[in-house]
This record gives structure tokens, C-alpha cells and sequence, in this order.
């Protein structure tokens, strides 16, 4: 077969992959699915893994610039809803089963309560203003009611049986995870229940929140309401109806001010500004959060931007302490972020991926280390640490844990890390960062070397280490990314199923301190974001000079790829997929020819605005002249 037939057959797979080689969103494994901001400003929420066994109730902080930061506090369990007490000392937890309390600081588990009989599905839970009873909501298809039980706020303790029950009729068996079907005025006086969705008619319950009479029942129209919100000031409530309408209400007089049809979209839940001037709603199915003017008799959609557009449905919703944020949870396929709306200007201005944030594993040990004759122990345990004669070096000097001809090996083990469980190997990395802390013995730490102690890893040798001052312990950074591809690291931990990676380190040096963290992209495959790559759209060239060892020439693709989605994209880098035929690309980051999993960074500044291009070249060192497979992903971040 001629070179150039063969030629012709590489270009032909190369249209057809580029062509059907995108593939669908790869996320992390944890997201939000309720938010409450608590009176120390602070943000908790609660969160699911993606295959929605298990979560966590966790606690955020905010800056007055709207950056969201995790602290690292966390509750295990599967939440659908967490919410603090008003002195923001403890909070509670509320599962499927019933509700658990927690310190805050912490998140560190308290008391208890489940409600008897057993089988209940618990739907929604508050705590009054002044910290001293909790309001239980669940049902089952028998019944639906109110257990109130006493709790102590400053201790986080709940008394094993309720103080009194509301009976609200028969139950529906459940509601949507994050919804809060219960608002109690600030002088704990008032408790506003929306009904089961089977009830005919659609009603706001008022019941008095001291005894549990019924006060009154408000006529709202519409179908069923789904969440109820009060504002801190008493003076205004809202109900927000399945059907995409919102009802207005005079929480003084408890009278009805208005019905506002604001959508066609499905809405779930609210959240009001302290004054009582805007209403917020979102409408899941159509990526939106209305504006609603509550000064207006009757309610209407505030003028401005209206609705702010979001780049997914919107689930639950706070207002930060300082009125200047609407902080929401974000639900359906893809990235599922935490998103903070800028409420003065209507637009997103930041975003919280919890599948970004890092992991860190440390191993420790003594700058001087107990040293042994080789020869009747030919090892010695330095913490963390296993000295042994078998460096780079074979040869067996005398003595061993002095630092000079020996090899040191550890694990980097994650498992301590409470982040370790939700990081997700689906995503490169942005960053591998090794921090080793070295005293070096000798001349020959100018050959010395770190390496991932497994095969496929060759050893990292740099001036960084080389060049070390003898005698003196330094501390050094190492980006292993810089070394590595960036998805080598989660391809390693996914393939064994493992917590820890194996590290070695050779030879003339005392290792007492080795770090590395991992932090995983914060964007995602935005392959959607393009369209499907055709002959006109890729120019390619054959060279027969080789562009890496072992290569027979340099197969050069020149592609332009267009942004014809809505949104401005930035930090892009396209990742090989798949690169038979034993091929590499040549011009990869990091100037290390690699076939899968390499990366190549866009050469591009700024951002890519709709309908913008960038052209790209791959250079691809071809091992023989036989048909093959050129597969990439490009990943990036969505600006807003």
C-alpha cells in the first residue's frame, strides 16, 4: 500500500473522530441541594453524591465580594435539608427519617429525633426565632402533621417526645428534597403551612405556633403551592405555585395582595429580601430566577433585567446576611454549582464547585533519623518513612539513615482527607503540588530524584532538588503536572480503587516532610459548547521528520473550532482521548510527547466569546505510516 493511500486512510479516521469524538459531561460527585445562610453570615448547606447514596451537611463562608470558601466542617449523612438555630450555635439535619442536631462551629453530630410511629417520610423542618422549639413536618399517605418539640439551641438538644402536634390532614407522601413548606413570623407567633399536594383547592394554612389552633386558611388560586417565605421584617409573604404563578400576602392581617403568573415553568421555592421590597422565584425547567416587585399592590415582575438567566434549573435559594447576594443551588445533568447572584446588578458573578475542592496527604518524619548498620538491619523507619540501601544507587554503604546512597519510600495516603471520598477521578488535574521538606549529605544530591514509585512514572530529575545547598534542611515545591499528565494521577487512584500513591525518593538526602495535594479542574468537557468537526473545518500535512524518538515522521492537524453556544468560555485545553497505533502528540503541555490523556492548552488570552474561533495545530509523531485513531476532549471553564 503507497505512503500516500495510507495518508489518505489516516485522514479519513481523523474526520470521522473529530467528527463523533465529543462526549457528554463528566463531573465530580457531590453537589448542593439546599442552602441556608446562617446569622453569622455563613452559608450551610447540604449535598448529595451523584449516585445519591450518601452526602454531607457542610459549612461555607462568604466574602463581601461574593466568594465562596469551604471550611472543611462537615456532617456525614444524606440531608434534604440543613438548616441553623438563630444564635448560630447548633443547626439540625433532616433526613428521610427524622432530623439531627449539631454544634457550630463543627458540624459535629448532638441529639437526635424520630418520629413514632415509625415509616413517616419527614418533609420539612424550622426552628422558631427564639431558639427554644423545633417544627417537624411529615407524612406518609395515612396522615400529615406537625410535631413541635422542645429544643435547647445553645446545647443542640431535642426532647424525645413533642410537646404538642398539628394535625394538617392526610398525607402525599413526601416532598422535594430542599423545599421548605413551613415560615414562622419572628415573634414565633405565626406558622404558615402550604398544603399536601392531593388537597383540593389550594389553601395557606395559618395555624398559632404557640398552642396549634387554626387561625385561618388564605384562598391562593392556582395548583398546588410548593414553598412559602416570609420577609424579616413581618410585613410581606410569598407562596410560589407548581403551576408558575406566585401569591402576595399581608402577613399583619394575613389577607391576599395578589397573584402574579410570572412563567410557565415549574416553581418550587422563594426567598424574599429583610425589607420586603423583592421576591425571588425560581422556575426549575426554564434555567431562570424571577424578580418579583412585592411593593406593588398587586405583586409584579420588577423592571430591570428580569428574569436573570442562569446556565442551569435552579433549586433551593438564601439571601446573604448583607442583602447583597442570592446564593442558589443548581440541579440537572452536567456541572451542578453553587451558584451567587449579584442582586444589584442581576448577573452571576461567582461560582462553587465542591468537586474542586483539594486533597492533601502528608507523610512526617525525624531530620535525624535513627541510624543501623545495613548489614543487620537493612532498614530503618523514620516515621512515615523507609530508609533502605536500594536507591538509584544499588551499592550498600555503611551506615543506613545518614542520608547518603539510600533510598527513602512512603504513600501519600488520602484517606484522612474528609475530601477524599467525593474527589473526583473523572476530571484532570490543575494541579499536583509536591512539597518536600530535604536535607541533603552529600555531592551526589546533584543526581538525586523524586518519583512516583509505580511503573509508567518515570523519575523527576530538576535543579529544584540538584541544586540544594549540602548540609542545610530546605523545603521545596514540585508541580507534578509539570512531569505527569494531568490526568496520570486519577487514572492511578480510579484504577486501583486505592486511597494512597506509592513515593520514592533517591538518594543522598534525609526526606522528613513530603505533601502532595490534588486539585481537580473546576471546569468540565465542554465538547456541547462546538459543533462536529467536517473536512472543511481541518487542514492536515505530513512531514517525515519525526518530532519524537522512535517516530517515523510528524502527522500535523490544523483545526478551527467555534463557539456557537451562548456562553463566554475560558481556560480551555483540549485532552487526548484516545491515540492508537502507539502515536503520541508531540507538542503536548509540558514539551513530554504522550498519547492518552494528554493535554494541550488553547493558545488563546482572555475568553472566548459567542461565536468566537481559535485554530489550533496537533503535531502527532506517527510510529509507522497504519491508519489511526485521533480522539480529544476539550475542557473549560463557563464564565458568567
Amino acid at each position: 500500500m503507497s505512503e500516500q493511500l495510507n495518508k489518505n486512510l489516516i485522514l479519513l479516521l481523523l474526520w470521522l473522530v473529530l467528527s463523533v469524538g465529543f462526549s457528554s459531561f463528566a463531573y465530580g460527585a457531590e453537589h448542593a441541594i439546599s442552602i441556608d445562610v446562617l446569622s453569622d453570615s455563613s452559608v450551610l448547606v447540604s449535598t448529595i453524591t451523584s449516585h445519591g447514596l450518601d452526602g454531607r451537611a457542610r459549612r461555607l463562608t462568604i466574602d463581601t465580594g461574593g466568594n465562596l470558601t469551604a471550611t472543611n466542617e462537615f456532617l456525614n449523612g444524606f440531608f434534604k435539608k440543613a438548616i441553623g438555630a438563630p444564635n448560630n450555635m447548633s443547626g439540625l439535619a433532616i433526613s428521610y427519617s427524622g432530623i439531627r442536631s449539631f454544634k457550630i462551629p463543627g458540624l459535629i453530630p448532638i441529639d437526635k429525633y424520630y418520629p413514632s410511629p415509625g415509616g413517616l417520610l419527614t418533609v420539612s423542618v424550622l426552628i422558631n426565632p427564639q431558639g427554644d422549639r423545633v417544627f417537624l413536618l411529615y407524612d406518609n399517605v395515612r396522615e400529615r402533621r406537625i410535631d413541635v418539640i422542645n429544643y435547647n439551641s445553645d446545647t443542640g438538644t431535642l426532647d424525645d417526645v413533642p410537646l404538642f402536634t398539628i394535625p394538617v390532614g392526610r398525607g402525599s407522601g413526601g416532598a422535594t428534597t430542599g423545599v421548605d413548606e413551613m415560615a414562622i413570623t419572628q415573634d414565633g407567633a405565626k406558622l404558615y403551612v402550604t398544603p399536601p399536594a392531593w388537597q383540593y383547592g389550594n389553601y395557606l394554612n395559618v395555624y398559632n405556633a404557640r398552642t396549634g389552633d387554626l387561625l385561618t386558611s388564605l384562598g391562593l388560586g392556582g395548583s398546588h403551592a410548593t414553598e412559602v417565605c416570609l420577609s424579616d421584617n413581618g410585613d410581606v409573604g410569598m407562596v410560589v405555585n407548581s403551576d408558575g404563578s406566585v401569591v402576595a400576602f399581608d402577613v399583619s392581617t394575613d389577607t391576599v395582595l395578589g397573584r402574579l403568573s410570572a412563567g410557565s415553568g415549574m416553581f418550587h421555592q422563594c426567598a424574599i429580601t429583610a425589607d420586603g421590597t423583592l421576591g425571588f422565584v425560581n422556575d426549575r425547567s426554564g434555567r431562570r430566577v424571577w424578580v418579583v416587585d412585592l411593593t406593588a399592590s398587586p405583586p409584579r415582575l420588577a423592571p430591570g433585567t428580569n428574569p436573570i438567566s442562569v446556565s442551569n434549573p435552579i433549586g433551593d435559594m438564601s439571601i446573604s446576611l448583607d442583602q447583597q447576594f442570592l446564593i442558589v443551588t443548581s440541579t440537572g445533568s452536567g456541572p451542578r454549582p453553587l451558584l451567587v447572584i449579584d442582586i444589584s446588578s442581576r448577573k452571576v458573578i461567582h461560582t462553587f464547585t465542591f468537586n474542586t475542592l483539594p486533597i492533601t496527604a502528608t507523610a512526617k518524619g525525624s531530620q535525624t533519623p535513627e541510624v543501623k548498620d545495613p548489614s543487620c538491619d537493612p532498614m530503618v523507619i523514620n516515621g512515615d518513612f523507609i530508609i533502605t540501601p536500594d536507591g538509584f544507587d544499588p551499592g550498600h554503604r555503611l551506615p543506613l539513615g545518614d542520608g547518603v546512597n539510600e533510598g527513602t519510600s512512603w504513600s501519600f495516603d488520602f484517606k484522612t482527607d474528609p475530601e477524599f471520598q467525593c474527589f473526583p477521578t473523572s476530571l484532570p488535574l490543575a494541579s499536583a503540588l509536591l512539597t518536600l521538606e530535604l536535607t541533603p549529605k552529600g555531592s551526589g544530591i546533584s543526581t538525586d530524584a523524586f518519583k512516583i514509585n509505580l511503573i509508567g512514572f518515570p523519575p523527576i530529575i530538576t535543579p529544584v532538588i540538584q541544586e540544594l545547598p549540602i548540609g542545610v534542611t530546605s523545603t521545596i515545591q514540585i508541580e507534578l503536572t509539570n512531569f505527569y499528565r494531568n490526568r496520570a494521577l486519577p487514572d492511578l487512584l480510579k484504577a486501583t480503587h486505592g486511597d494512597s500513591i506509592p513515593a520514592f525518593y533517591a538518594d543522598d538526602a534525609i526526606v522528613s516532610f513530603a505533601e502532595l495535594t490534588l486539585t481537580s479542574f473546576a471546569g468540565g468537557k465542554v465538547n456541547d459548547r462546538f459543533p462536529d468537526l467536517g473536512p472543511e473545518d481541518v487542514d492536515t500535512d505530513f512531514d517525515a521528520t519525526p518530532c519524537a524518538e522512535n517516530c517515523v515522521g510528524t502527522f500535523t492537524i490544523t483545526a478551527e473550532f467555534r463557539n456557537t453556544s451562548s456562553d463566554t468560555l475560558s481556560d480551555l485545553f483540549f485532552e487526548v482521548g484516545d491515540l492508537t497505533g502507539g502515536n503520541v502528540l508531540c507538542n503536548a503541555d509540558g514539551g513530554v510527547p504522550w498519547g492518552y490523556g494528554a493535554d494541550f492548552t488553547v493558545p488563546m488570552d482572555g475568553v472566548l466569546k459567542p461565536q468566537e474561533s481559535f485554530t489550533v495545530i496537533f503535531e502527532i509523531g506517527l510510529r509507522s505510516m497504519n491508519p489511526f485513531i485521533f480522539e480529544v476532549d476539550l475542557f473549560g471553564k463557563v464564565q458568567k
